[in-house]
């Protein structure tokens, strides 16, 4: 017997897991990566607070490491310090340039 108020909205359970499965495909580092590269080959740079509002990023470190590593495309970076909530950070700038850019556009293409 099924129960609360989403009682009927798979008929099947194989419905139910596709449906959680696209889920979470959608909020994995792919699609968190392609939203980062999509501003970086755009021309823009990010810090980690930019990033968490830009591309719903809250480790913008880890996401530049999958890029440099998994991808092979270069990421620039330089420190800074930034205000935040009425507090001094200090936090990386990231952008790209040159080759990068393009290398960016290529994988955004091919998604």
């Amino acid at each position: 017997v099924k129960r609360g108020k989403n009682r009927s909205r798979f008929c099947q359970p194989a419905h139910k897991d596709a449906w959680w499965n696209k889920q979470k495909k959608g909020n994995q580092a792919g699609s968190k990566i392609s939203r980062v590269l999509a501003i970086l080959a755009a021309g823009q740079s990010l810090n980690r607070f930019e990033a968490e509002k830009a591309a719903r990023d809250h480790a913008l470190n880890s996401t530049i490491s999958e890029i440099q590593n998994h991808l092979g495309i270069p990421v620039d970076r330089q420190w800074e310090v930034v205000t935040f909530r009425g507090k001094s950070a200090r936090v990386r700038r990231y952008w790209l340039e040159g080759k990068a850019i393009e290398r960016a556009a290529d994988y955004l293409r091919d998604q």
